[in-house]
C-alpha cells in the first residue's frame, strides 16, 4: 500500500466479526457501505478502516493474521499483513473501490457492567475489573479507549458511574462511542453532552448485533477524516490522527429505525443469534 493521499479515511469505530459472520460477507458489506458514505458527501475515499472490538468469546483477528501471513483469501478478498505492524490486516479485492484495513482491538465488560473498548491494541484485558482500572491499563498500553453507548447501559447506577468517570483526569484521553443501533427515538444521551463540554470526542461505529442480518451493518456508521496512513505503522498513524484535535471528523450513517430496533431486541431475546 502506497502512502495514502489526504483523502477521506472512513472509519467504523466499533466492529464485531461474530462467528456467524463470514469474513467475505462482512468485508463486502463494509466495502459497499463505505462507498455509499463516500458518494453521500464524505469525499474521495483513500481507505476504509474497521476497528475490531472483540469480546472474550471472539478471536477472529488472529485467524485473519494467519491467513494474511500466507497471502490467503476470504472469498474475493486477499489478505496481507504489515511486517512492522501486527495490529493491522489489509484486505484487497478487485471489485472494491478501495482497500480495507482491519485493526485489532477488544471489548471488555467492567465489574460495574459498563462496556470498555480498547482499540488498536493487541493487549487483551480480562472482564470483571473496575472501569477505572481497565481504562488505566488500556491507556498504559497506548490503546484508544472508548466507552460506547449501549441499550440501557448508561441508565441508573451505571449512568452515575459513567458520569463520575468523565470527571476523572484520564477522561481527557477517552472517547465516548455512538452506534447505529441507537434508535431514532432515543434522545442524544446526556453523557455525550457532558463529554463534549469537556472537549471529548464521540467515535461512531456500527456495533453490529450477533444476529445474522446484522453483518450488513458493518461500515455503515462512523466518521470520515483526512489523514495519511503509511506502510510502516498504519496503526500508529491512525491513532495519531484520531488523537489530533485539529483534524475535523465528519460523521456518517443513520440511526436505527424504530421497527428494526424492536425486531432486533426480539431477536436477541429469542436466541436467533449469529454466534
Amino acid at each position: 500500500m502506497q502512502t495514502a493521499s489526504a483523502k477521506s479515511l472512513l472509519i467504523d469505530g466499533h466492529v464485531h466479526f461474530y462467528d456467524g459472520f463470514a469474513t467475505s460477507v462482512a468485508l463486502n458489506a463494509a466495502s459497499r457501505n463505505f462507498a455509499t458514505a463516500a458518494e453521500r458527501g464524505c469525499g474521495g475515499l483513500s481507505a476504509g478502516v474497521l476497528m475490531l472490538a472483540e469480546t472474550a468469546r471472539e478471536d477472529r483477528y488472529s485467524g485473519l493474521c494467519e491467513l494474511a501471513a500466507d497471502g490467503g483469501t476470504a472469498g474475493n478478498w486477499r489478505l496481507h499483513g504489515f511486517s512492522e505492524d501486527p495490529l493491522v490486516v489489509r484486505a484487497q479485492a478487485a471489485h472494491a473501490e478501495t482497500d480495507l484495513l482491519i485493526v485489532a482491538g477488544y471489548q471488555v465488560i467492567s465489574s460495574e457492567g459498563l462496556e470498555v473498548l480498547t482499540l488498536a491494541t493487541d493487549k487483551r484485558l480480562a472482564d470483571g475489573k473496575p472501569a477505572s482500572d481497565l481504562i488505566d491499563a488500556a491507556q498504559a498500553a497506548d490503546a484508544l479507549v472508548v466507552l460506547p453507548w449501549a441499550v440501557g447501559k448508561w441508565l441508573g447506577r451505571r449512568g452515575r458511574i459513567l458520569k463520575g468517570l468523565l470527571q476523572n483526569d484520564f477522561a481527557a484521553e477517552l472517547y465516548l462511542g455512538d452506534n447505529s443501533g441507537r434508535p431514532v427515538f432515543w434522545q442524544h444521551p446526556a453523557h455525550f453532552r457532558q463529554a463534549q463540554r469537556r472537549g471529548m470526542r464521540i467515535l461512531p461505529g456500527s456495533d453490529p448485533l450477533p444476529l445474522p442480518r446484522e453483518v450488513e451493518r458493518i461500515g455503515s456508521f462512523g466518521c470520515a477524516l483526512e489523514a495519511e496512513l503509511g506502510d510502516a505503522r498504519p496503526s500508529a498513524d491512525l491513532k495519531r490522527a484520531l488523537r489530533d484535535r485539529s483534524i475535523a471528523w465528519r460523521p456518517f450513517g443513520r440511526l436505527e429505525t424504530s421497527a428494526r430496533f424492536v425486531r432486533n431486541q426480539i431477536g436477541l431475546r429469542t436466541g436467533k443469534r449469529a454466534s
